[in-house]
């Protein structure tokens, strides 16, 4: 999925019959944060964190408008998300094929905000650049991002690990965020895999393995939110990206500068743990990513080592290993069963959340038979080689 170019935005400004009291902010509050540039708004977020692939240039602004509706007749008679934006829609003579998403912003607490498909519903209380950016986010096409705890954040309403990718804007607003004196919440930035499905990742900008062999590549990192510095933003590691974040700029809110590593599945980023039974998933220097010593000697595969940062300069330094288990000749990637991917079908409907987490626990144990399995076979090899050279010797 690409989108390149200005994404512009219908902003509709509705009061009700019974909170017609002119106390909202005014429009410039909204031109600034949907519309204008270098006001810190939703423009400049987007824009930096696509580094440049998108804006908001076009956008408008609509409203104050008073619906001839109350409160609570609006919230008894208007069902779901994308039919209050409609009746918006409707009341404002719009046509929402001029616009990229249409943003809905009421000025009473009609039963949550939130969007579907085109349409973003802000309530009292939204006005905020974290809760904007996750929204508008779904609109262009953005998932939710999931770490691979397997925590259930609410419970039978959402699928395990959702919402726990706190470093990334579509865990939002599961996330940690900065503060801005204007518009609130804001931050954090949209982490690798999720820019790349998107086309914002430059592929001039993300490290392969130069070869096919074994060995030690050492690869310096640029933070993900700093691309005016000249170097890698992210390493691809097989199905892995690895990535570096600073705790500055739109990521002033997250908890410590670190590494992050993630896979793709289908249209979700999972974040691997760093420390499973603490849920801590920042990997810093001195710390190994990778199979342990038994897998290691007996599969091969890659390690990822986080060997140091350079906060000041932006920069982190990891060495990645390539190694050829006992009778392998090429060392295997990762292979993608590590995120078990899940048949489409299964993705494409809602599940009970108790039929789930069976799922889950199924795949898990597919997984483990999966290792097993490989690393059995692995064996095997190793006796069959045995086996040969004792016959060549005994026939020397």
């Amino acid at each position: 999925m690409e989108r390149k170019g200005p994404q512009k935005l219908a902003v509709l400004l509705c009061r009700f019959s019974d909170t017609n009291n002119n106390t909202e902010p005014p429009r410039q509050f909204f031109e600034d944060l949907f519309l204008n540039r270098n006001t810190g708004g939703l423009n400049d977020y987007w824009h930096d964190v696509s580094h440049g692939a998108i804006n908001l240039d076009g956008s408008e602004i609509f409203g104050w408008q008073t619906l001839n509706i109350s409160v609570a007749d609006f919230i008894r008679t208007v069902p779901g998300r994308d039919g209050k934006v409609a009746y918006a829609v409707n009341a404002f003579g719009l046509n929402i094929g001029d616009y990229a998403a249409v943003v809905g912003i009421f000025n009473a607490v009609i039963g949550g905000g939130g969007s579907h498909g085109w349409a973003v519903l802000a309530q009292a209380g939204d006005l905020n650049l974290t809760f904007l950016a996750h929204e508008t986010g779904h609109a262009f096409g953005l998932d939710h991002s999931y770490d691979r705890s397997g925590r259930v954040i609410i419970e039978d309403q959402t699928h395990p690990g959702e919402y726990y990718d706190r470093n990334d804007i579509m865990s939002a607003m599961n996330v940690d965020s900065g503060e801005d004196a204007r518009f609130g919440r804001r931050g954090p930035i949209l982490n690798a895999p999720n820019m790349e499905r998107m086309g914002w990742l430059d592929p001039t900008r993300v490290w392969h393995r130069p070869s096919g062999k074994s060995g030690y590549f050492r690869v310096e990192l640029v933070s993900l939110g700093h691309p005016e510095i000249p170097g890698y933003l992210v390493a691809k590691v097989g199905s892995l990206y690895v990535e570096f974040r600073t705790q500055d700029g739109w990521d002033d809110g997250i908890f410590m500068s670190c590494i992050e590593i993630r896979k793709m599945q289908n249209a979700n980023s999972y974040l691997y743990l760093s420390n499973p039974s603490t849920f801590r998933t920042d990997w810093l220097p001195g710390s190994m990513f990778g199979p342990d010593d038994t897998k290691w000697e007996i599969m091969g595969g890659v390690r990822i080592f986080i060997d140091s940062f350079d906060k000041e300069h932006k920069k982190a330094h990891i060495t990645i290993h390539y190694h050829v288990g006992h009778g392998v000749e090429e060392a295997p990637i990762l292979p993608d069963w590590n995120v078990w991917k899940r048949p489409k079908h299964l993705n494409d409907v809602d599940l009970h959340p108790e039929w789930n987490k069976y799922i889950i626990e199924l795949e898990n144990t597919l997984l483990q038979s999966w290792e097993q399995t490989l690393q059995l076979n692995r064996v095997i090899l190793i006796l069959q080689q045995d086996l040969l050279m004792l016959k060549q010797q005994k026939f020397k």
